[in-house]
């Protein structure tokens, strides 16, 4: 007899625990039922674009991520047209040209915002550098290096400012030089 009362007992409480454990579970599935339906809810509202009051933190960093997109897009294209024009031939950066118009004075200051030792890599330091400022290619005068410089003759105090600015935005190595260590030949 006391064995069917423990038998009963021992049923009894699992069959409580059994009931509590079920309702704890149904409780759960609710409660992920509710936040699959507000999810697929939020969801729909972005792929309709109907959106309306506040918008949630996932389309504000789309709107980000769109706007980053379009202005690499526009970046590339300007690239794009800009090495089109290079192949062309529309653009052709070569040693100035030893023209009347183009001399060096040797009393005038130049900064020099690269150095190379042949001519094939200070044409293509011409060719990034080109944008910033007129640039020309010069030799130094013992025929040794070219120099890319701007192409405009300066004081020295000026020459000193403007290589100083060069430094500032980014030309760790600009420095000035005299027009009188400075050939175009």
């Amino acid at each position: 007899m006391k064995g069917i009362l423990i038998s009963i007992g021992l049923l009894a409480t699992l069959l409580f625990f059994n009931i509590n454990s079920q309702a704890q579970d149904t409780a759960k599935v609710e409660g992920n039922k509710q936040k699959i339906d507000e999810l697929n809810s939020r969801l729909d509202k972005l792929l309709s674009g109907n959106e309306t009051g506040e918008k949630d933190s996932l389309s504000i960093k789309l709107d980000e991520v769109l706007v980053i997109v379009k202005e690499l897009q526009r970046e590339m294209n300007n690239l794009k047209g800009e090495v089109d024009e290079l192949i062309s031939g529309k653009f052709r950066y070569d040693i100035e040209p030893k023209s009347a118009s183009t001399t060096l004075n040797s009393e005038s200051y130049y900064v020099v915002v690269a150095a190379r030792g042949n001519e094939e890599r200070i044409q293509k330091a011409l060719i990034t550098m080109q944008k910033d400022a007129p640039l020309m290619i010069v030799q130094n005068s013992k025929g040794t290096w070219y120099h890319l410089i701007h192409k405009q003759a300066y004081s020295m105090a000026e020459a000193r400012q403007m290589a100083e600015k060069e430094k500032q935005n980014g030309i760790t190595d600009a420095w000035w030089v005299t027009g009188r260590k400075l050939s175009l030949d």
